[in-house]
């Protein structure tokens, strides 16, 4: 009884770990997209002002 909870736990802490770790890629994920989405939004909005102050 002691060991299979003891499995139990220790399956419940992989799960949860995998689980985690997959949040914590796709969080990753959209982080480097957000950046990405700025950087280049604010690089539209430099060429575009630079087009209409000439």
């Amino acid at each position: 009884m002691i060991k299979r909870n003891k499995a139990n736990t220790g399956l419940f802490f992989c799960i949860g770990a995998a689980i985690g770790f997959s949040i914590f890629i796709a969080y990753q994920q959209l982080l480097i997209g957000l950046l990405f989405a700025v950087i280049s939004v604010s690089v539209a909005i430099l060429v575009v002002s630079n087009k209409w102050s000439k």
